[in-house]
């Protein structure tokens, strides 16, 4: 790893609720400032998830999406305005970041992920974020993520309901040792016509963010072989556990 960065005076008075925590202090920052991260998905996940880590202090977020805002987005998408509406979620969500926060350092990827470029533009982040809601992405992010060695924070909403997860190459199952094959066509047309009530990814973001701000200081417990369900219509919450699957061709 490479040496801390000193903190400066701008840093200790923007963080110092957190560097007061003494699990925490001077040296869990610096962590965070030294830390790189890259989320995959900049709409319903991805707008806390990016909101709460950059507000954190994390050092370098990347933020990759190849869509562009739509008026029905506004729901829950908390990153955008009705004047955003046409132009590139990935450009404004760097764009949010860097006013937001100009100590830390925002890398727009307005482009589209696929099997084929996931390694030029994945090999600069060391930790992976999953917030998209396409399933076949989410299956290249697992097997990139496994094939590098790359923590990959998981995380999918669905009506009133939402799941996340942590799965650590060595250590924990991955996704297909959880959800073996690919849904079909039919099933993930279906998913998309339940929409998604607008405080959800609010919340189900929110704890991937803590769980990957844990991951990086090693400290608490950040959901490794536990995988965490919402129901937000009846605000109750079951944190199953998961292991490795010994079919699954990542660990056989």
């Amino acid at each position: 790893m490479a040496d801390k960065p000193v903190l400066t005076s701008s840093d200790y008075e923007r963080y110092a609720r957190q560097i007061l925590i003494p699990s925490f202090g001077e040296e869990g920052q610096s962590h965070l400032k030294n830390s790189s991260v890259v989320i995959i998905g900049a709409g319903g996940l991805g707008s806390p998830i990016l909101q709460y880590l950059a507000a954190a202090g994390i050092g370098n977020i990347g933020i990759l999406d190849s869509d562009e805002v739509q008026l029905s987005n506004l729901n829950r998408q908390t990153l955008y305005r009705p004047q955003d509406i046409g132009q590139s979620k990935a450009i404004l969500a760097a764009s949010w970041g860097a006013h937001f926060n100009p100590f830390i350092r925002i890398d727009p990827l307005p482009v589209r992920l696929e099997s084929i470029n996931i390694h030029s533009l994945l090999e600069p982040y060391p930790v992976i974020i999953d917030a998209t809601d396409n399933f076949a992405i989410r299956y290249i992010l697992s097997d990139y993520a496994f094939q590098t060695g790359k923590p990959l924070f998981f995380g999918a909403i669905n009506g009133f309901s939402g799941i996340c997860t942590t799965f650590i190459p060595g250590e924990t199952g991955c996704l297909r040792c959880l959800y073996p094959n690919e849904p079909s066509e039919s099933y993930q047309i279906h998913e998309k016509n339940l929409g998604v009530i607008g405080f959800l990814p609010g919340i189900i973001g929110s704890i991937m963010a803590g769980n990957v701000i844990k991951f990086f200081l090693q400290q608490g417990d950040y959901m490794k072989n536990q995988l965490f369900t919402l129901d937000g219509k009846d605000n109750t919450t079951h944190l199953f556990h998961f292991s490795v699957r010994t079919a699954c061709r990542h660990h056989s």
